[in-house]
């Protein structure tokens, strides 16, 4: 799954894992949006890289099960429930600035 910009993280790849799909991703870095790293392959936007990413997981499927736990598990954990309260709570702040901004108007 290709994010909209490599500096942007949504849900795609959340959607992605509940899927039970092993992604292959393509966008800000896992860890430094506080992921772990094992929810999937990362690789750069170029279709190389793609192909590349893609090749590796379809020649091993334990591989891919590797990711698919992982993902599970991060999904079940309560880093995961951490992680949505976080941006729960940054959404919320984004919200309440722009209706202050409206209201200042």
């Amino acid at each position: 799954m290709i994010e909209n910009s490599i500096d942007y993280f949504s849900e795609k790849l959340f959607d992605a894992i509940i899927s039970g799909v092993a992604p292959i991703y393509v966008g800000p870095r896992l860890a430094e949006m506080g992921l772990p790293n094992e929810i999937a392959i990362e690789c750069g936007p170029s279709l190389h890289e793609i192909e590349k990413a893609y090749e590796t997981l379809a020649a091993n499927p334990e591989l891919q099960q590797q990711i698919r736990l992982a993902g599970s598990k991060f999904l079940n954990s309560v880093d995961f429930d951490a992680y949505q309260n976080m941006n729960s709570l940054r959404d919320l702040g984004r919200k309440i600035g722009l209706y202050l901004k409206q209201e200042e108007s």
